[in-house]
């Protein structure tokens, strides 16, 4: 079992090289370009928010309803493999604290979005500030209002880490 499950990693390996080429294939058929992974917002962004699925839509609105603000975030298109390498290469040179946004809750844990970016940040030669949340639990829901908030979160000194979005958190006041 050992054996094959190292013998496998290959086929890992090679998954950015094969996107990339049918990325380029996905362009030249439609016109349309993808990548494992988006940035949106402010080419100089100092605070920038990472996440995955549903909440896109509300950040990119927030983001581009204030483009006078140095805020971006990076959509996550394509999850595990995490290519480190290219989500890397679409963080802004001056991003000072990332906030990673799981719509999941890993009790005892770090939730896998965040660690996947924890990791990523600490093999690189960046020093970033890294604050991980939770939203959208149990279809509660997240608005540009919470966003608002979370870049906030982002900009003070002593920010709240592993928090809750979009409720009322009265037994372990992790709510922001």
């Amino acid at each position: 079992f050992f054996q094959n499950r190292e013998r496998s990693e290959i086929l890992y390996q090679n998954v950015e090289k094969n996107l990339e080429e049918i990325f380029n294939e996905i362009k030249r058929l439609t016109n349309k370009e993808f990548s494992p992974f988006e940035f949106v917002g402010h080419k100089e962004a100092e605070n920038v928010v990472v996440s995955i699925g549903s909440s896109c839509q509300t950040i990119e609105e927030y983001i581009l309803n204030n483009p006078d603000k140095k805020i971006g975030m990076i959509k996550v298109r394509l999850y595990r493999p995490f290519l480190t390498q290219s989500f890397l290469s679409k963080l802004p040179n001056g991003v000072k604290t990332i906030t990673v946004l799981d719509r999941t809750k890993e009790n005892g844990a770090t939730a896998p979005l965040a660690l996947d970016v924890i990791s990523a940040i600490a093999y690189s030669d960046k020093n970033i500030r890294i604050l991980c949340g939770r939203y959208g639990l149990g279809g509660k829901d997240f608005t540009p209002s919470d966003v608002h908030t979370i870049f906030e979160n982002m900009i003070i000194d002593k920010p709240k880490n592993n928090f809750t979005i979009g409720i009322n958190d009265d037994i372990t006041n992790s709510s922001l």
